[in-house]
């Protein structure tokens, strides 16, 4: 995936957002997409 993976859900949105820049994966993607502001 990245540089590590989330040890935790609260850093799912923070890490997907991180992951977006070289290529975030579809998982992470619509999780991040539904708690997303």
């Amino acid at each position: 995936m990245g540089s590590t993976e989330a040890p935790t859900p609260v850093q799912a949105p923070v890490y997907s957002i991180v992951n977006e820049g070289p290529a975030a994966p579809a998982a992470c993607s619509i999780v991040n997409e539904a708690p997303a502001p």
